[in-house]
């Protein structure tokens, strides 16, 4: 809910940027363009996933300024192509791309939330801290597993935007 409320404030906030979104740049996957997307994008998925190590602080930081961006770029998109040719653009890297940030985010919060929903249990204090920890890194280890999806995720948009015409 976060990111979508932010979308929207990025969107209302860039009624007048101006990106240089071109259909006509539309050309084969140049590697270095590719490489240089995704390794952009993996820096924003690091961050959000970084709630890890910040009981989650550093992906509630990170996700607002995510949404505000995307907001931005989207109504920048609609702005100079228009809303029919933007969806074009940007729909097939930006939903899959969206949903990396997504999941690293859900990986991110992973361990916070397992260690709340252990303390709530009704145990002593002492019991509830060690449950608290022990579920804590539990959920640290598991979202790990996570971290190759998000790059297939981000290698695979990297590959339709530069297809699809959207300086990187």
């Amino acid at each position: 809910m976060l990111l979508v409320g932010t979308i929207g404030i990025g969107w209302s906030a860039a009624a007048e940027v101006r990106l240089p979104v071109d259909r006509d740049l539309l050309r084969a996957a140049d590697l270095d363009l590719v490489l240089a997307i995704a390794g952009r994008n993996a820096v924003v998925a690091a961050t959000l996933f970084s709630g890890v190590t910040t009981a989650g602080v550093s992906t509630l930081l990170a996700l607002p300024v995510l949404g505000i961006y995307v907001g931005v770029v989207v109504r920048a998109a609609v702005t100079a192509l228009g809303a029919a040719e933007a969806s074009a653009v940007l729909a097939p890297f930006l939903v899959i791309e969206v949903a990396a940030f997504v999941l690293a985010a859900a990986w991110g919060l992973g361990p916070t939330r397992a260690a709340l929903g252990a303390w709530r249990d009704p145990q002593d204090r002492a019991a509830r801290i060690r449950s608290a920890a022990s579920g804590y890194v539990a959920a640290a280890g598991a979202s790990l597993y996570g971290l190759p999806v998000v790059g297939a995720l981000l290698m695979t948009a990297a590959l339709l935007e530069t297809w699809s015409g959207v300086p990187g």
